[in-house]
């Protein structure tokens, strides 16, 4: 059994390595110690419970390559460039940010699916079961898919949003 003070102490690492506070890790219902869930920054994996599943890559530049994701069998993955950040939440999602810079992926729901890049500063949102959203092949495009549905966005400066 763990202690409390050996489960605060990769928790505090990462609220300082993010410039986020701690409570990023828990859901709103409160959690079982043993919930999927996990945290790489740089390559460097910060918190790792259940069949969660981040990846990252060191970072190109100053900002870091972070990905998070809570769930069981959630995948994040941010890599390839600087800044990229992935957040998969929800049994099953999947966020993958890369191949550029400052490219941002939530996929909030259970099998949702979210992909930014390659390119730069490009943004996509999946929030809902089922849901799918993809921006990239461009700089600056915005892809959010409210609901079960699927959206694509490629080009430049490209937004677009789906629902139901």
């Amino acid at each position: 059994m763990r202690t409390l003070r050996s489960c605060l102490g990769p928790l505090a690492i990462t609220a300082l390595m993010t410039w986020a506070s701690v409570a990023f890790l828990a859901d709103p219902a409160g959690s079982e110690s043993n919930a999927s869930r996990c945290v790489s920054i740089n390559g460097v994996a910060v918190v790792q419970s259940g069949t969660a599943t981040c990846i990252s890559t060191l970072s190109t530049g100053a900002e870091p390559n972070v990905a998070r994701a809570t769930g069981e069998d959630s995948v994040a993955e941010a890599a390839i460039g600087s800044g990229n950040t992935a957040t998969a939440n929800g049994p099953g999602s999947i966020a993958v940010a890369g191949v550029g810079n400052h490219n941002t992926a939530t996929a909030n729901g259970k099998g949702s699916r979210s992909g930014a890049g390659p390119g730069n500063n490009n943004a996509s949102t999946a929030n809902g079961r089922g849901s799918l959203a993809e921006a990239g092949n461009g700089t600056s495009n915005t892809a959010t898919a409210n609901g079960h549905c699927a959206i694509v966005v490629s080009g430049s400066y490209v937004t677009r949003t789906c629902h139901p």
